[in-house]
């Protein structure tokens, strides 16, 4: 049997996932800008979930991605029970589940 239980209590991020935090392109001295890189799409959701349970004043990260697809489909009834069950909150959950 596998076991899912997370390694590094501080780590949470997919594997073979890369972040970096940027100064920003116009206010380098008083922002900054956080960057992930990934090579599968599907961790697009991780940073997402991420980003979002670390916003800051009501502002909503922006996600810059490039791939394209012509398989894609909605996700089916099983994929929204798991999708619901998922807590967010908890970014081993959501890396893991991605």
């Amino acid at each position: 049997m596998i076991d899912y239980t997370q390694t590094h209590k501080y780590y949470s991020a997919p594997p073979n996932a890369m972040e970096a935090i940027l100064a920003h392109p116009y206010y380098p001295s008083k922002k900054s800008i956080e960057l992930g890189i990934f090579n599968a799409h599907r961790f697009a959701f991780y940073f997402w979930a991420k980003w979002m349970k670390e916003k800051k004043d009501g502002i909503v990260p922006d996600l810059v991605t490039f791939d394209w697809h012509q398989d894609l489909v909605y996700p089916g009834d099983l994929e929204k029970e798991w999708l619901a069950k998922l807590d967010l909150q908890n970014l081993f959950e959501v890396s893991f589940y991605a």
